[in-house]
């Protein structure tokens, strides 16, 4: 499979998930973004996890730089919350998140179901990553790099939508907002 089709079935496979929700499990936007959070937390952790194995793979020091996008996702996330507690003034976070844990579909609470597929893809993600043929070609340096662009572009993104916030456009705008937004970063920052 080419480097585009790549990246546009990652685009519609990221997208999926929070249209079904919203459409057809009835989710709030609180719910999509407490997924998405613990979507980028997994992103986040395989990303050291592809870091240790280049290093490994080029047998290089382990590189202080790599911790950079770590800042970058709590101070993300931090704000992401600001933003879902302002727009949901009446919410609490620890019960929203118990209550998107165990919110039932068809009988079965969909953290027995969502929690193991975001692993689920965190492993294939990693899975393949290793199977690559150019990794020994990978700039370590480059790859760190990337990595701290994408999440400075997120910490951007997450004080936007803060902004957003208070205008408080309809859910439904701000569904088509989170997706689009998801989707051109990918374009724009997939690796080809």
């Amino acid at each position: 499979m080419n480097a585009d089709k790549t990246v546009w079935l990652k685009i519609v496979s990221d997208s999926i998930i929070p249209l079904l929700g919203f459409f057809l499990w009835d989710w709030s936007i609180y719910f999509i973004v407490l997924f998405l959070c613990l979507d980028l937390i997994s992103h986040e952790l395989v990303y050291h996890l592809k870091f240790n194995f280049l290093r490994k793979a080029h047998n290089q020091s382990f590189s202080k730089d790599s911790l950079l996008s770590l800042p970058l996702v709590l101070v993300s996330l931090a704000i992401i919350q600001l933003s879902l507690l302002l727009l949901y003034t009446n919410s609490n976070p620890l019960k929203e998140l118990i209550e998107f844990l165990s919110y039932e579909d068809m009988g079965i609470a969909q953290g027995y179901i969502l929690i193991p597929l975001i692993g689920l893809m965190a492993f294939q993600e990693m899975k393949l990553f290793k199977m690559r043929k150019d990794i020994d070609t990978i700039n370590i340096d480059t790859f760190i790099k990337t990595h701290i662009k994408k999440r400075a572009i997120l910490l951007i993104c997450s004080l936007v939508g803060l902004g957003l916030v208070y205008v408080q456009p309809p859910e439904v705008l701000i569904l088509v907002l989170i997706i689009l937004t998801l989707s051109v970063l990918q374009y724009l920052l997939s690796s080809r």
